[in-house]
């Protein structure tokens, strides 16, 4: 592209001699005279007068070369850039172009047509290449040559009437080019090799679920046949029998054992309260007066003493006047028992029903838990996962879960464990009202505890999780009423109270049924330690629940977790 073409052959004053205009004896040089005033005419295309000719009309005479012109040319210096700004295509150039206009040459003075047609060229080609990825040689190379095939006419009196491009990536593009070529092939050897994979782990997966369907007809087969007997330690050993009748003699030993220490505990009870019952008439500090107020606290051994040790004192009357009746307190309610249908004062049942524990999770889901979204989902489903992991400790469980922030939102009615497929997603959204939570939670008490009690159940007194991010919106007297009311209901939960974020230590600890099980998350704890840390108390704690009611038990033991702190400041 440094060669010179140029295109005006010669450039001749014209003799006074000449008479009028000589035209060119060569067929591809057109010649162009030029007057004084710079006018322009080309030879054979103007007629003369006399005047002209013997004054002489012309000064200069210029010939034009107006034949075909080929060049091949390697875009060196202005590459063609493809659509990704950093690779380049190596482009080389096959043009054919003339002189159409040999007036137009002489009057521009076009002395070198080469960067007349270049100068076209190029910014045309550079701007069409950029529509193209490097990888997308063949489609530029056709593009360019379908964009030329019909000739460019030039403003400078020049004809394109060739223009073939040849365009191939360079050497950095090539190799960019292999290595996405080589990825490629890699890719999908790696697909079949994962799809191989998924195959076989789809087999084994199906013969494990074989495996397990038929250990789970057998777990249910056992369950039937061990269905009617109870979970207290003599109906454990019974089950043990059924499996294992080898075992009588021992069985028989650990319950004659077991009788005789609860005979043992029950003989000792009784001859404390005569010891304490004796203690208190010889220091008459009950009459005979106090004994209705007493009720059914006084041991049969203490009867043989009234007609010597309670007599009532010298100078009473011998006969106490009737005391007026005092009036009675609502019925308190007898958790583990069954509804009042059934009959059985003391919760039993004749076919030992298993014992259900409802237990409620008040999730925080104002715009201000937001933070706190995926790691609380993530605790939903570790703590659905654990129990159905864990059969034995879910078998008691019944499973709500309350979302709060203007208004409170049932997200799973009370049911079995197992019933339920999966915990609905939380979202944040508007303010954190407490009111609302407890109050939610008050108006599904009655039903559910009465259903379960109705369906045969024994019922344990529920249990709540209340889990806060943040501070209430609601007034102190506004939310600290609604907790009352839920702590003044016939089946109160006990409440496990939980405060993450910004929510302060004194809500948690009016919120919670006891200072300890009341619980904030670290000051310096992330986000999600602080979830973490109540996904294992909720799990731990709940677990633990559904164990000691497979186990006839029930006790309540929280610790706190690593990312939690107890709320109350004497308990840290």
């Amino acid at each position: 592209m440094t060669s010179v073409l140029p295109l005006i052959l010669g450039v001749e004053p014209v003799p006074r001699s000449q008479w009028g205009p000589v035209r060119a004896r060569n067929r591809n040089v057109a010649v162009v005279y030029a007057t004084a005033a710079g006018e322009l005419d080309l030879a054979g295309s103007t007629t003369l007068t006399w005047k002209d000719k013997i004054l002489g009309k012309y000064l200069t005479r210029f010939e034009v070369s107006v034949g075909d012109h080929r060049r091949k040319a390697q875009l060196v210096t202005s590459p063609l850039t493809c659509s990704d700004g950093s690779h380049r295509f190596d482009a080389t150039l096959d043009l054919g172009f003339r002189v159409h206009d040999p007036l137009e040459i002489v009057r521009r003075n076009v002395t070198d047509a080469l960067p007349v047609v270049y100068s076209h060229l190029i910014p045309r080609l550079r701007a069409e290449a950029r529509r193209f990825g490097i990888e997308d040689a063949a489609g530029a190379e056709d593009h360019l040559n379908r964009l030329f095939a019909h000739g460019i006419s030039l403003p400078e009196g020049i004809t394109i009437y060739h223009c073939s491009v040849v365009i191939e990536p360079d050497e950095a593009a090539r190799s960019h080019i292999a290595a996405l070529t080589t990825a490629r092939r890699q890719a999908a050897i790696a697909r079949g090799a994962h799809e191989a994979q998924v195959a076989a782990a789809r087999t084994d997966q199906a013969l494990l679920d074989i495996q397990q369907d038929g250990e789970l007809a057998r777990q249910a087969q056992r369950k039937a046949a061990l269905g009617n007997m109870s979970v207290d330690l003599e109906g454990v050993l019974k089950q043990h029998l059924v499996m294992h009748p080898e075992d009588t003699a021992q069985v028989a030993e650990l319950l004659a054992r077991a009788e005789a220490e609860h005979t043992a505990r029950t003989d000792l009870q009784a001859q404390r309260w005569d010891q304490m019952f004796r203690f208190m008439v010889e220091k008459d500090m009950i009459r005979p007066a106090d004994l209705p107020m007493l009720g059914g606290t006084v041991p049969a051994g203490l009867q043989a003493l009234a007609p010597k040790q309670l007599a009532d004192p010298p100078g009473l009357p011998s006969t106490a006047a009737p005391m007026p009746t005092a009036p009675q307190p609502p019925k308190p309610v007898i958790w583990g028992g069954l509804a009042a249908q059934h009959g059985n004062p003391s919760g039993g049942a004749p076919d030992a029903p298993v014992r259900q524990l409802p237990v409620y999770l008040l999730i925080d889901t104002s715009a201000d838990a937001q933070p706190f979204m995926d790691g609380l989902n993530a605790a939903l489903y570790d703590l659905h996962s654990a129990l159905i992991a864990d059969q034995d400790a879910s078998a008691g469980i019944r499973l709500a879960a309350l979302a709060f922030n203007e208004q409170s939102h049932v997200l799973t009615q009370l049911s079995p464990v197992a019933s339920v497929d999966h915990l609905t997603r939380l979202t944040a959204s508007g303010r954190a009202r407490y009111s609302a939570a407890f109050d939610g939670l008050t108006a599904l008490l009655s039903a559910d505890v009465d259903a379960l009690k109705t369906s045969g159940h024994r019922v344990q007194r529920p249990v709540a999780f209340f889990l806060g991010t943040s501070g209430p919106s609601d007034d102190t007297a506004v939310w600290g009423s609604a907790r009352d009311r839920l702590a003044g209901h016939r089946y109160a939960p006990t409440v496990i109270a939980c405060g993450l974020g910004s929510t302060t230590p004194s809500a948690v600890l009016r919120i919670a049924e006891q200072p300890e099980i009341a619980f904030r998350g670290k000051s310096n704890a992330s986000v999600a330690d602080q979830v973490r840390g109540f996904s294992r108390l909720l799990c731990n704690t709940v677990l633990g629940l559904g164990r000691g009611l497979r186990f006839g038990g029930w006790d309540l033991v929280v610790e706190c977790p690593a990312g939690l702190l107890p709320a109350s400041p004497t308990h840290n």
